[in-house]
């Protein structure tokens, strides 16, 4: 007899069992023991057809070995390519100080993205649909202040493969999935930029299961979808105020589960110190020469899951086009 069954007909003579006694009976008579189990009283899971053969991969497996170089989008700059790419079904974090170029950096990368006929939707919180429109006739035509024909020309190129969401303020996390569904699904959107994730979440360590959850079901999207997700962070402010040396993942703002949770980890460091000596009227011909070789940027590959390349990429900033050159002696190039 089951040990379990035994004890309850012992119980059943014992006149004084008690309350444990009854209850004990009553999970004996709740729970069964079986040899097996019965699977026609089991729920079939509704994602049973996501249990596959490695017969389903086949091709998979031989394109993975036949082209095992880095893939996904590439950036505009050649020394990246190779090294630094996005690719599908995956999620990247973005994070640096505050006014270190992320936004200007990434509009620029999405603009590219967009003339050469990559879909692309853009979601930034702090700053009108238009600006980042202008912005990115800007870094498309390469012209500070481009003629009426020049607009056209870009406004048109871009609205081929650009959407940009016209919201600005807190918008609710449930809705800003909806959002990026719906770019992925409705629009075949391959690359989705939310900027700032500190305008969906809130920030402090006791958010982590909001955090998580939101997480999750930004890496859903992308799993199912295939659309490349890119999430700007905020890094917290070292505490004396000091931002002349890089940032790294430990310094982003909120819990650690979006770190965690995404596929890729860059980050964006501007070149303070340079920008102030450069300033500063008593720093010398000769010394100004020698900060000109210095980058204005730092990008900053600290993790990439399904590549093994980590390091720094620099680049220096055309002001007046608000462009991010890979060389301090390169001419921008239009996109168009």
């Amino acid at each position: 007899m089951h040990e379990r069954t035994r004890l309850a007909y012992d119980l059943d003579d014992n006149p004084d069992r008690g309350v444990a006694g009854m209850q004990l009976r009553r999970l004996n008579e709740l729970v069964a023991d079986p040899v097996g189990i019965i699977v026609d009283e089991w729920e079939i899971p509704a994602d049973k057809h996501q249990l596959k053969s490695p017969l389903a991969f086949r091709e998979q497996v031989k394109a993975e070995f036949r082209d095992p170089e880095c893939k996904g989008a590439k950036m505009p700059a050649n020394k990246t390519h190779g090294l630094l790419q996005f690719r599908e079904h995956e999620a990247t974090g973005w994070y640096g100080y505050k006014k270190s170029y992320k936004s200007v950096f990434l509009n620029e990368l999405f603009t590219y993205w967009a003339c050469i006929g990559i879909p692309v939707a853009m979601a930034s919180f702090e700053m009108p649909a238009f600006k980042l429109a202008a912005l990115s006739v800007r870094q498309a035509t390469a012209m500070q202040t481009p003629d009426e024909a020049s607009i056209d020309l870009a406004i048109d190129r871009l609205a081929e493969s650009m959407v940009i969401y016209d919201v600005m303020g807190k918008v609710q996390p449930r809705h800003m999935l909806a959002i990026m569904r719906y770019c992925a699904i409705a629009l075949g959107c391959r690359q989705f930029l939310c900027d700032n994730l500190t305008t969906l979440l809130p920030v402090g360590n006791d958010n982590f299961d909001l955090h998580q959850q939101f997480m999750a079901g930004v890496l859903s999207i992308c799993r199912a979808t295939g659309m490349h997700t890119h999430m700007v962070m905020h890094c917290a402010k070292p505490k004396d105020g000091d931002v002349s040396k890089p940032p790294n993942s430990y310094n982003i703002r909120g819990t650690g589960a979006v770190p965690d949770m995404l596929d890729n980890l860059n980050g964006i460091w501007r070149n303070f110190p340079k920008e102030d000596k450069l300033d500063d009227d008593r720093t010398s011909s000769a010394k100004r020469d020698e900060l000109a070789r210095e980058p204005d940027l730092l990008v900053l590959v600290d993790n990439q899951r399904m590549w093994d390349f980590r390091g720094n990429f620099k680049y220096w900033i055309d002001r007046r086009l608000l462009r991010f050159r890979e060389g301090g002696y390169l001419e921008c190039e239009p996109f168009l």
